[in-house]
Parts: structure tokens; sequence; C-alpha cells
């Protein structure tokens, strides 16, 4: 076996997706993460580094034995294809409208963290905020108050490594526990964590997911900021999502100019179309966060968007500690949570479920024949020749943004063109 030192600068740019579970997991602190094209990736320090190869064994990037796992961890749940092993599955949001307003989708998951640790059932959650000195960057830390909490609220699309924060646990108070927020190859990272240091499941009773389609590397950053402010440059202040719902990008500049852009206008332009996406995230087939306790995403129902400007989440519960959560913090009126058929969760997510579902399969062949490196799963994936000349669309789109002068040309390239890209992508991405 090969330590993470030895894998090939191409398998890691196929394979990595920056989580940094393998500088937690590192005996010796040989692993570090550095930035490098756009996302974070792990440097090894050979004269410490002692081959125990724990940082391969640790790498959701190389395999994630989704269904094992699941099963593992909840033998008496019901498996459903989409969305994985399920408890329960609803609709729900903040109480607190201040929050639900400036959250992603209706603010569950700040609401679930804040009334945790209000009740005392945890003292603190691996969270990512806005780097404070750099506002267009993430940071992932410990929150150890509700305030910190609401201060990392609503989605960051570019790279975090929340697992990287998972060593600083260890040495916390013995009777302390810790929720931890990721996407789903952050949870994957957890899990393969706990499983190599059994302290941390003690520590980290509570994992919540967040719904991902595909992340975005720092090149989307820059691309947003220039397409639709004045560049990098002097930001005092810059968010995703938030104010209202669906929200969309704000930026504030020192000197007081301010730009606002809507959700749909950014992602349909600039990320539906896998544009500035890491080429891992074409590999992976986990929409839900599946080995989360409890997973949320954007209510993307008609129903609800028809009427609803505040933001509203679907949620799938999968641990009787994520149900107890969810069912006292609705008892207490912290959140609203009312049960829905997984039907509904499905429907919400109806596309990029398809996409990660039917997909996949020819995009990891995709991989395996053009970079002999593809992730191992323990579920079949069906592969098609339409999704296989999808995947070949969408890596040209990923290796295209990698370079200066793809990015010049997406800068430049009129919304129509950029839209059209990712019409196309959708309809051959999936079956």
């Amino acid at each position: 076996m090969r330590s993470i030192a030895h894998v090939g600068k191409m398998n890691k740019g196929v394979l990595c997706i920056g989580c940094g579970a393998c500088v937690s997991v590192c005996p010796v602190d040989a692993v570090t993460l550095e930035a490098k094209g756009g996302q974070l990736y792990p440097r090894v320090d050979k004269g410490k580094c002692t081959e125990c190869h724990r940082c391969v064994q640790v790498c959701p990037g190389l395999s994630v034995l989704l269904e094992r796992m699941a099963r593992q961890l909840w033998p008496e749940n019901r498996h459903v294809d989409a969305l994985g092993r399920i408890r329960k599955t609803g609709i729900g949001f903040s109480l607190d409208e201040e929050v639900r307003f400036n959250s992603a989708s209706g603010g569950m998951a700040t609401a679930l963290l804040s009334g945790a640790l209000r009740k005392n059932l945890i003292q603190g959650a691996v969270v990512t905020r806005t780097d404070p000195q750099d506002p267009a960057r993430a940071q992932s830390w410990v929150a150890r108050t509700e305030a910190d909490v609401v201060g990392a609220q609503t989605t960051k699309y570019c790279p975090s490594s929340p697992a990287e924060v998972l060593r600083e646990l260890k040495n916390a108070g013995k009777k302390e526990k810790f929720a931890f927020v990721g996407l789903p190859c952050h949870i994957h990272g957890l899990r393969k964590f706990q499983q190599m240091e059994p302290w941390a499941l003690e520590k980290v009773p509570l994992a919540l997911g967040l719904f991902c389609g595909h992340g975005v590397t720092s090149f989307g950053v820059e691309a947003v900021l220039n397409r639709y402010g004045r560049g990098s440059a002097g930001i005092e202040r810059f968010q995703y999502r938030g104010r209202g719902w669906p929200g969309g990008v704000h930026i504030r500049y020192k000197d007081g100019e301010e730009f606002d852009v809507s959700l749909k206008e950014f992602w349909v332009s600039l990320f539906a179309p896998y544009f500035f996406t890491p080429c891992r995230c074409l590999t992976c087939c986990d929409l839900t966060a599946e080995l989360a306790d409890i997973s949320v995403g954007d209510a993307w129902l008609k129903e609800v968007e028809e009427k609803d400007v505040l933001g509203t989440s679907v949620v799938v519960i999968r641990s009787e500690f994520g149900e107890e959560v969810v069912d006292l913090l609705s008892q207490d009126r912290v959140i609203s949570f009312q049960p829905i058929p997984e039907s509904d969760v499905i429907r919400s997510q109806r596309g990029a479920l398809a996409r990660k579902k039917t997909g996949t399969g020819s995009r990891i062949r995709l991989t395996r024949l053009l970079f002999r490196a593809a992730p191992e799963y323990d579920r079949f994936h069906e592969i098609n020749a339409k999704c296989l000349f999808g995947g070949v669309w969408m890596l040209f789109n990923v290796f295209l943004s990698k370079t200066r002068l793809g990015r010049w040309l997406i800068n430049i390239m009129p919304g129509r063109v950029l839209i059209l890209c990712g019409d196309c992508v959708f309809k051959l991405a999936r079956k």
C-alpha cells in the first residue's frame, strides 16, 4: 500500500477532495493541506512520514463503502436507493426569522446546532465559516457558542476541510460532545476517521450533512467576483446565499460599493455546466450525505417555491439520536418540522439525484480509462453511452476552467452561451 506521498499528481487531482481527514489521522503530524490549482491537496513531510499508510486508509477520495458503513451504523433503517438508509423524512425551518432569512435554506442546520448547544446535548460543533482574514475563503473551526454557530451560517461554495479539525477534538474535555457539519465527502471522511480512531465515535455523536450536487474550486469564487463584482481586491464581505430564499451572492467592498446577483444567475451560468468543479465530484454518488445522522437540503418543491421567500429545508433523519434532537427542538419551538414521504424528498432533488445515481457509473469508467484512477464503492453503478458522452463534456469543462485561458474565456462568454452549456450537461449527464 502506498502513502499519499507516493500517489501520483494526476491521481491526487482526480481523487482528492481536500476534506482533511488525512491531516487528522496522521500520528506524526506529517500531513498538511496546501492550496494548489484552486483546491486543497495533502502535502507530506517525508522527513516525518513513517509510512504507516493511515492517510491512505482514511481517504474517502480513494474508497467509500457506503452501503456497508450505513448498514453498520443503522442496521434497522429502511434502505431507499436514492437516499440511503433512512429513519424519517420531513420538511422544516428555523422559527427564528432572522436566522431563517439569513441562512441558505431555512436555517435548519443553524437552528439544530444552536438548539443542541442550548440544551447541552453538545458542547461544540465543527463548522465552516467565512475566513475573517479573507472573506472569499472558507475556514473550518470548532464553534463553542450559539453566536459562533450563527456566524457560520449559509453555504460556502469554495474549498473547505472540516475533517482537518477532528484532531483538535481529541484533547477536549472527557465529557464534551461535538457535532460535525459537512458535505457528503466530508461526512465520508469523518466516518472513516471514526473507524480508525474509536475515541471519535463517542466525541462526535452528531453528524449533520448538507446536500451537495458538486463542489466549487477557489477559481469559481474568483469567477463570481470578476464577472459580477470588480475583482477580489478590497473585499469586506462576501456571501453566497441568505438574505431570503433562494438568495444570491452579496459582495461588499471596503469603500462601500455593493453588488448583488441571484442564485439562479450565477449558479446556472458558472457552476451548473461543471466549470470550477473538483474532478472527484464527477465520480461521487452521494447527494444527500447518506452517512450523516441528519441531512438537510433546499426544498426545491413547486408548492414550496411558489410561496416561500424565507427558506425551507427537506430533512432526512437516519439515527436515533438525530431523531431525538429534531423532536426535542421541534417541541421547544426552535424549529418547525413536519414529516413528509421520502418520495417528496426525492422529488425535490430529482435532477441532481439523476446525475448522481444514473450517471456516476459512466463517469467512473471514463476516469479509469483516462487517468487509471477512480474511487471504489460497494454498490453497482450502471454504464451507458449517453452518460459517457456527458462525462466527457463535464470533464472538458472541469479542465478548461483549470487553465488561465479557459477562465478568461468563461469570463467573457455571454451568459446565454454558458447557460446552454449547463443545459447540455444536464441532459447528457443522466440516463
